[in-house]
């Protein structure tokens, strides 16, 4: 929003929240807007941070940082999405007063399908009986890191022979990407799907079996709990709250020869058949849902006492 409109944009707003009891916002710009209800009417608010609000823009715009230390100031509680983004934000802004760490969890429309469902839908796809499928899904973005995927790639089919791969999502890169595997790794199959409904996802994970996730920043990437979800494995970058879903084995430390050690795991779980590990209980919606109720019961009958 252009900083000459954002003041009345603001004004205008404000009044619809004044007979409300609590805000939860969400990120940057709902929180601005909850400060300002806080101040003009005095109702309490909550912040989720979910990713690039800490963890990116405040080390590249110091007029965001202020903004963004200014919402987090006026905040009864902040709440971020894995442990990695809630002690980023303490490195950036020292005073930050009550903290939670609340997960996010995933639709129950990605579970783990019988054995028979899966082989109708890989048949559908065209897939072997023993084609192993190795995937991405994201969008097709810089802080993805996908320009390394036909790399890595590459490194897994000189390994592992019987793999296919595919890439599910879209952006701004799905032309390097393309033009990478066709003029240097040619004898890579690799499908290109593009954006694909919500509906249609839960079929496209029970297909894969082993999910790549190279990002360069995260906060806590839903794919993975989806993944999980679907007894996929996860191979991702160190970075962000991933660990804290897939564990410590399966997140690899950008750096020399990442693209190297991050096939290598690949190749293990690939050969190994490993089993994939179960998704952690915090990522359960019932768990993460009952967790905030209190949270807002508790601020709300505070305010009930101050009245």
């Amino acid at each position: 929003m252009k900083k000459v409109v954002e003041p009345f944009y603001i004004k205008r707003v404000l009044c619809q929240f004044k007979d409300y009891d609590l805000i939860c916002a969400h990120s940057a710009v709902p929180g601005t807007i909850a400060l300002h209800v806080k101040n003009k009417y005095n109702i309490p608010y909550t912040v989720t941070w979910h990713g690039s609000d800490i963890h990116t823009e405040p080390f590249v715009n110091n007029s965001y940082r202020r903004l963004v230390g200014k919402v987090i100031g006026g905040a009864t509680v902040n709440l971020f999405v894995s442990k990695k983004l809630r002690d980023t934000a303490r490195q950036i802004f020292p005073c930050i007063k009550e903290v939670c760490v609340s997960y996010n969890g995933a639709s129950e429309m990605f579970y783990k399908y019988e054995a028979s469902r899966v082989e109708l839908i890989r048949k559908k796809y065209g897939l072997a009986e023993n084609d192993k499928v190795v995937g991405f899904v994201g969008g097709l973005i810089p802080v993805k890191n996908v320009e390394i995927l036909p790399d890595i790639f590459n490194r897994i089919k000189n390994e592992c022979d019987y793999v296919k791969f595919w890439i599910i999502g879209n952006g701004k890169l799905k032309k390097n990407i393309e033009n990478k595997l066709r003029e240097k790794y040619p004898n890579i199959e690799c499908q290109m799907f593009g954006d694909q409904s919500v509906e249609v996802m839960p079929d496209l994970m029970n297909c894969i079996d082993l999910l790549l996730l190279p990002s360069k920043n995260e906060g806590l990437p839903l794919v993975t709990v989806e993944a999980l979800r679907c007894a996929v494995n996860v191979v991702a970058s160190h970075v962000g709250g991933i660990s804290e879903v897939v564990g410590e084995n399966n997140v690899i430390d950008h750096g020399d020869g990442f693209e190297d050690r991050f096939a290598r795991r690949c190749i293990e779980i690939l050969r190994d058949n490993e089993p994939c590990p179960e998704l952690p209980k915090q990522f359960d919606w019932d768990i993460i849902v009952e967790k905030e109720s209190v949270l807002y019961r508790s601020m709300l009958h505070n305010k009930r006492l101050d009245i």
